[in-house]
């Protein structure tokens, strides 16, 4: 079977960040830091030009890390998200030419006040990719 253009534009950025796509499966070491993880969203429509189809999929990258006792955790967490959006978008946004273009829409930073040795970042993007109108491949 032929792979579809979401799977594709989807696995490279996968792979361009190191992150996993189903962070609940048996076999995965929880211990493994940092810990990145990319989940789908619900795709839409954005346009037709001529015989294509323009979709945005909305995709959500997080990533968790230990971060030293003397450092803060909030300038760590903001390291992270900095890093996840520089790695996500890279030199080419179109990784690789399997979508028109992945688009930063917003992040946050995560961390205890007290208590945890963990600090994360979630990073939101529109993926942008085309494809044939009634063919998804």
């Amino acid at each position: 079977m032929a792979t579809s253009k979401r799977e594709l534009a989807i696995a490279a950025l996968a792979t361009r960040l190191g992150a996993i796509r189903n962070p609940y499966r048996q076999d995965y070491d929880e211990d493994t830091f940092p810990l990145k993880t990319l989940i789908e969203g619900e795709e839409s429509v954005l346009d037709r030009a001529y015989d294509d189809v323009i979709i945005s999929a909305p995709i959500i990258i997080e990533m968790i890390d230990k971060y030293s006792e003397d450092a803060d955790r909030a300038t760590v967490a903001n390291g992270l998200l900095a890093l996840l959006i520089k790695t996500a978008l890279g030199d080419d946004p179109t990784i690789g030419g399997k979508a028109e273009d992945l688009q930063y829409t917003g992040g946050a930073t995560v961390f205890s006040e007290t208590g945890s040795q963990l600090v994360g970042a979630v990073a939101n993007f529109n993926l942008i990719y085309r494809q044939v109108l009634g063919s998804p491949y």
